[in-house]
């Protein structure tokens, strides 16, 4: 809420700071899946 309208920011500055948001998401999310991919194999080859 509050910090999208702080002063002096246009709009562009709001969405490419939404963009930076959602994209440290998914790439958060896409470590932990590539981790547990990692894992699943690793396990499977040991046995």
């Amino acid at each position: 809420g509050g910090e999208l309208e702080a002063d002096g920011m246009t709009p562009i500055d709001a969405v490419v700071r939404i963009l930076n948001n959602q994209l440290s998401a998914l790439m958060w999310i896409d470590e932990k899946v590539s981790l547990s991919i990692f894992c699943f194999f690793y396990i499977i080859l040991k046995y």
